[in-house]
C-alpha cells in the first residue's frame, strides 16, 4: 500500500474500513486498537509491525480533540501517528517507497531540502519537525546526521478550547520577579494574582508551598519558608518561583503571558538558546526530552523542553541562586 495513502487515513476512527483495510495490508488480520483495561490513565494504544518497519498509533479521540475529560475511554480511537523505521535494533527497514521522495540513504541537508520546499515552518534541534497542514512530519538522524534513521507523521493534540479565564490579563514576568521573596499575603501578591483565585489556597493554610491553578491559568506557585520577611505580615512563606505550561501538558491550559528574554512555548530547543545570551548552567538532552538550567543576576530560569516535537513543555522563573 503507497505510504501516502497510509498517511492520508490519518484522523480517522480505528474502525473506520479503509484503517481497517489499511491494517490487514500489513498483515494485521487479528489486531482491534483498544485502551489497555488496566491503566485507567492510558489514552494510546500501538502496534508496531516489525516485518515491515512501520508502527501505528491510535489515540483516544476525547483526549486527541481536547473535549470534556469526562468523555475518554468511551468513544473511538483515532488513528494518529505512524512511523518509519529505517535505523532501529528491533525494527526491519521499512521497504516500501517513502514519503515526498525521501529515502533513509538522505543525509540531513538533503532530507530538509524536500521537506522546506513544501513552504511548512520547521523547527530544527536534534530532529527536524515541520508542521504541514495535514500533520506533523518529523525527521530523525543518524550517524551525525549522515543518513534518516526514522520518520514520524502524527496528529498534535487539539489546544483547550476558549473560556472565559482566558480573558483574564496576566501579570508580566517583571512583576512577577519583584515580587519573589515576598509573602502571599503581602499586598502586592495579592493586589496581582487576585483574579486568578489563588488567595482561597492562601487563605486555606499558611503552609502550602506549591498553589496550583495551571488548569484554569496555565502556571504554579512555589514558596519556601523564610526567615526574613518582605511586608507586614505573619506568613513566613516566601514566593519562591513561578512554572508556566504549555497548552496541554500536564492538562494545563496553556500559559498567555510574556517569558523572559521573549522565549515562546513554540520555540525550538534551539531557539531558546539563542535566545538566552549566557550558556546554560546544566543542560541534559534525552530520547525525547530535555532541559536547561540558568542561573542568570535577577533570576534562575529552568526551561523543559521535547526533543522529539521541538517545542517548550514549561518554563520555570525563580528567585536566582547562589552558584558555588
Amino acid at each position: 500500500m503507497a505510504i501516502e495513502h497510509v498517511l492520508s487515513l490519518l484522523g480517522l476512527p480505528s474502525d473506520d474500513r479503509r484503517v481497517v483495510e489499511m491494517l490487514q495490508s500489513y498483515g494485521l488480520n487479528k489486531y482491534q486498537p483498544a485502551l489497555d483495561d488496566s491503566d485507567p490513565e492510558a489514552v494510546t494504544d500501538w502496534f508496531p509491525v516489525t516485518d515491515h518497519g512501520i508502527e501505528f498509533g491510535f489515540k483516544d479521540e476525547a483526549y486527541l480533540r481536547a473535549w470534556d475529560p469526562l468523555l475518554r475511554r468511551k468513544g473511538d480511537l483515532i488513528f494518529h501517528e505512524v512511523i518509519l523505521y529505517g535505523d532501529h535494533p528491533q525494527m526491519n527497514r521499512f521497504r516500501d517507497r517513502l514519503p515526498y521522495g525521501l529515502s533513509f540513504e538522505d543525509d540531513r541537508d538533503v532530507a530538509r531540502s524536500r521537506i522546506d520546499r513544501l513552504g511548512a515552518p520547521r523547527r530544527s534541534y536534534e530532529r527536524d519537525v515541520w508542521e504541514l497542514p495535514q500533520y506533523r512530519f518529523i525527521v530523525s538522524y543518524a550517524s551525525e546526521d549522515a543518513r534518516v534513521a526514522d520518520i514520524v507523521a502524527c496528529l498534535p493534540d487539539a489546544p483547550w478550547p476558549l473560556t472565559d479565564d482566558d480573558l483574564v490579563p496576566l501579570p508580566s514576568i517583571r512583576d512577577i520577579v519583584a515580587l519573589f521573596g515576598h509573602s502571599p499575603r503581602d499586598p502586592a501578591f495579592v493586589r496581582t494574582f487576585y483574579p486568578f483565585g489563588v488567595l482561597f489556597e492562601v487563605e486555606s493554610s499558611d503552609t502550602a508551598c506549591t498553589i496550583d491553578v495551571r488548569e484554569e491559568f496555565g502556571f504554579e506557585l512555589h514558596f519556601e519558608i523564610g526567615t526574613d520577611r518582605h511586608g507586614a505580615t505573619d506568613d513566613r512563606r516566601q514566593l519562591k518561583s513561578i512554572t508556566t505550561y504549555r497548552d496541554r501538558d500536564l492538562e494545563a491550559r496553556g500559559w498567555r503571558g510574556d517569558l523572559p528574554y521573549s522565549i515562546t512555548m513554540d520555540d525550538s530547543p534551539a531557539q531558546v538558546f539563542a535566545k538566552v545570551p549566557h550558556a546554560p548552567v546544566e543542560k541534559s538532552d534525552r530520547k525525547v526530552s530535555g532541559s536547561a538550567l540558568w542561573q542568570l543576576p535577577d533570576f534562575s530560569l529552568h526551561v523543559v523542553y521535547s526533543t522529539l516535537y521541538n517545542l517548550v513543555y514549561r518554563v520555570t522563573v525563580g528567585r536566582p541562586m547562589s552558584v558555588h
